[in-house]
């Protein structure tokens, strides 16, 4: 029975770190017994992995997990700072549960708490039964058990690092990246001692941009936010015009996606998103799975390649439901993922690992001696817009406002076959997300979406 609403959105429980105590709240106390939670539920499982990103207040939300663990009576390894897909890796291969101390993309006030059992993420009905438990222990008093061992695991940073590399050069041949030159975004984050690492060793040259934790994970920096790599490119000419750049790799904060940038020449910037790399991932598959996000003109691209499409809801927890759908179907599809840079492969991993796809992608674009702009020329995209409506998060959900909803389907109607809007509120920000898109030529998708945003913040 649900006590109280579940703890968990679309990725986790995020919220802003706090000091203040109290149930429920981004705090040690929260993600101590949240922890406690998970290994009731998961009562068979004995080790327990916990990783974490570089925000201020992640070592003490890892040194509480840590605590509860060994509380519990489970062994608990500390991964030090790693990925999200690397402490879930780890989780993968050992059969352990695993807790990754993160909030993502999101400002490095906030923090959070994502759970794996054996490497895959907590499905929706799995994390609804950790918060339950979570709620009705609130009202009990717990024995501490016996402590279990906490034992320093840092090592298992290297041993992700080889794990990568021995993937990519398996599928592409030794050193895929030699004399090549990039450049890699490490968002100051979990992925700054990675992801260059591995293009290193794969023969890469690397150039380093938020890679020094000088700055605050994801500010100006990072795949969710692009500007800050863009400048570091407009100001070092010599790294963009050497022959062998081939682009710029951006993962976010905890590293469960990647972004690229191309160059076209006089610093004309292109985004390689999603789109792009499902385009490549797709080649030689019976099918992928895309979210309702999935830009149209991939669609259209997948169609002339014979390659079946399958859309989903929005995350990629729905993208590996419904990848381990067609599996159990007999259908051998593996790839799918978001535009915005998380990209499954269930022969890897359940879940997003932006640190291996930006070696892999790197590795196939070089493969074909081409670079990341031609990639993007290579992919015509329906145009598209975006934004985000801050909203009072006592107010009303948008899903119940008739006068928006109304809204909405006029839109929608108005573009008829043409175009497409989604309006979403977001699982783990007080925030409504709008997107769009228009066949080229006709909706000016922009201004549809500029208005249907004020519209909705007037409205709610």
């Amino acid at each position: 029975m649900m006590l109280s609403k579940s703890l968990f959105g679309t990725d986790g429980f995020r919220g802003e770190y706090t000091e203040q105590t109290g149930p429920g709240l981004l705090n040690t106390e929260t993600i101590s017994k949240l922890t406690t939670a998970l290994i009731e539920f998961t009562k068979e499982y004995k080790i327990l992995v916990v990783g974490r990103d570089t925000r201020p207040s992640s070592n003490a939300l890892a040194q509480a997990v840590i605590q509860a663990g060994a509380t519990a009576g489970v062994e608990v390894w500390d991964l030090g700072v790693m990925p999200t897909p690397g402490t879930f890796k780890v989780a993968r291969h050992f059969k352990t549960l695993a807790v990754m101390i993160t909030a993502s993309h999101n400002p490095y006030t906030d923090n959070g708490w994502k759970a794996a059992i054996a490497g895959d993420k907590l499905t929706t009905g799995q994390a609804n039964k950790v918060s339950d438990i979570y709620w009705d222990n609130l009202q009990k008093t717990h024995k501490p058990k016996s402590a279990g061992q906490v034992i320093d695991k840092h090592e298992l940073s290297g041993w992700y690092i080889n794990e990568v590399v021995k993937d990519i050069e398996r599928e592409f041949s030794a050193q895929p990246l030699a004399g090549k030159v990039f450049v890699v975004d490490g968002a100051n984050g979990a992925t700054m001692n990675y992801t260059p690492v591995i293009l290193e060793q794969l023969g890469a040259k690397v150039y380093r941009f938020a890679c020094d934790g000088v700055g605050k994970i994801n500010q100006d920096c990072g795949a969710a936010n692009l500007n800050g790599v863009k400048d570091y490119l407009k100001s070092h000419s010599e790294i963009t015009s050497d022959p062998n750049f081939i682009g710029a790799i951006a993962c976010d904060g905890d590293g469960d996606r990647m972004m690229g940038i191309g160059i076209l020449g006089n610093n004309n910037f292109v985004e390689i998103n999603g789109n792009h790399v499902f385009l490549a991932l797709a080649k030689g598959q019976p099918g992928i799975v895309g979210t309702l996000y999935t830009n149209s003109g991939l669609v259209e691209a997948l169609n002339q390649m014979g390659v079946e499409f399958e859309q989903c809801a929005n995350g990629d927890t729905a993208v590996t439901a419904a990848l381990v759908a067609r599996q159990a179907r007999g259908d051998n599809w593996t790839r799918g993922g978001e535009f915005t840079g998380h990209h499954v492969d269930t022969a890897w991993l359940s879940s997003g690992d932006g640190v291996r796809m930006a070696a892999w992608f790197a590795s196939y674009v070089s493969r074909q001696g081409k670079t990341f702009a031609d990639i993007h020329k290579e992919l015509p995209l329906w145009p598209e817009a975006k934004t985000t409506v801050i909203i009072n998060p006592n107010a009303p959900k948008i899903e119940e406002n008739a006068t928006i909803q109304q809204q909405i389907k006029s839109v929608k109607d108005s573009l008829g076959d043409k175009g497409r809007i989604v309006v979403r509120t977001s699982g783990t920000e007080p925030v409504v997300r709008i997107w769009g898109e228009a066949k080229p030529g006709t909706a000016k998708i922009q201004e549809i979406i500029k208005d249907l945003s004020k519209f909705i913040q007037t409205n709610s």
